[in-house]
């Protein structure tokens, strides 16, 4: 795949398009929403075919604009689990990662919002990485795109939990959500697209102010300061107690719970103590906590809790925390898909990574 010299059509939303096509003339303004469909709906990346269009603009849309945006570099499925690994390569060679996951009655599709990621939480893998680049929101669509249109895979649910923090890459992430919820985008209801979170605060409360139709979860690591801000770095520009107070205005806009996304690591934050902290914590705040248990990376000195300690952990959590405790079950960890695995080698570990020592001065991102 060659390095891209023309701009994506495909991620724009509607105003864009309407201003992208400008350029061709005096074009319908209908035109901007029979470009949606064809593109958001129909999954139809070819504008020769776009048949309710005319031809001299077909043509035109055909040679001003990228329509080739990823292309698939490796595939793995697992025999174990169903889940299939998307290795992607984009047009400036760089790499993502996504992963589908398919249950009983849902199917599941991680996606990257970014290559690498700039926040370095010790217990993933695209932390080791750096970044690289923010994605457009085309690259991030076309992952499901792709799923969807190519492997011809059902998708019920997305969650911005690949490559990256969403949040970091805010105005792409956005568009993204508005088009997969879209009625006549993707059509993905609000409630089964989720955007996580390593704890970027000024963020959330511009989903709030967007009314972006997403829910929300959030990466734990530890309830205890110190060690958080040891695991997670991001903790040190942005408190748990700042985290925690714009989690719940969260929950109240949008009347939901927040989920809490809790890796355990053994002798780090899988203790009774941990519990309770954990639980006072969140006192106030609508949620959900999600029990994970770490997936090994390369070069970590973690463990994975043991299956007794886990079992402590979680009965010890439902006995004290008054909302919903799950326990997700790694999926797709045999061929290194499970959360926190998604890592690039060919880039590793070569990307940019926030210099903590000047947190407070950093306007990192949009």
């Amino acid at each position: 795949m060659s390095v891209c010299q023309k701009p994506f059509l495909f991620g724009l939303e509607r105003q864009e398009i309407a201003a992208a096509i400008s350029e061709y003339g005096d074009v319908p303004t209908y035109r901007k929403e029979q470009l949606y469909k064809w593109m958001y709906a129909r999954g139809i990346l070819n504008p020769l075919h776009y048949s309710d269009i005319p031809k001299p603009f077909r043509e035109w849309l055909n040679q001003k604009f990228e329509w080739n945006i990823i292309e698939l570099s490796l595939k793995k499925q697992s025999t174990i689990s169903g889940v299939n690994k998307y290795l992607y390569r984009l047009h400036d060679q760089r790499m993502i990662e996504g992963v589908w996951i398919p249950e009983k009655n849902r199917s599941t599709l991680c996606v990257s919002s970014q290559v690498g990621c700039a926040l370095g939480c010790k217990f993933c893998a695209t932390g080791t990485m750096g970044l690289h680049r923010n994605l457009l929101a085309g690259e991030i669509l076309s992952q499901a795109w792709y799923v969807r249109c190519i492997d011809q895979l059902i998708v019920t649910h997305i969650v911005f939990m690949g490559m990256g923090e969403p949040l970091h890459n805010y105005r792409e992430t956005s568009k993204c959500v508005r088009i997969l919820n879209d009625p006549t985008g993707f059509a993905i209801g609000r409630k089964h697209i989720t955007v996580s979170t390593a704890g970027w605060v000024p963020k959330i409360y511009q989903m709030i102010e967007d009314r972006l139709p997403c829910r929300l979860a959030i990466s734990m690591g530890s309830p205890k300061e110190d060690v958080r801000a040891e695991l997670m770095p991001v903790t040190k520009r942005f408190s748990l107690k700042e985290l925690m107070l714009a989690a719940k205005e969260w929950t109240v806009a949008f009347d939901d719970y927040v989920t809490i996304e809790y890796t355990l690591i053994e002798g780090v934050n899988d203790s009774l103590q941990d519990v309770q902290m954990l639980v006072s914590l969140l006192k106030g705040v609508p949620s959900k906590v999600n029990v994970l248990t770490y997936n090994p990376i390369s070069n970590s000195k973690f463990q994975k809790t043991s299956l007794e300690r886990t079992e402590n952990f979680i009965k010890e959590l439902e006995k004290k925390f008054s909302g919903p405790v799950t326990r997700r079950l790694s999926r797709g960890d045999e061929i290194n898909a499970a959360c926190g695995q998604l890592v690039v080698q060919q880039f590793t570990p070569t990307g940019t990574k926030i210099s903590y020592e000047h947190l407070q001065s950093i306007q990192y991102f949009d």
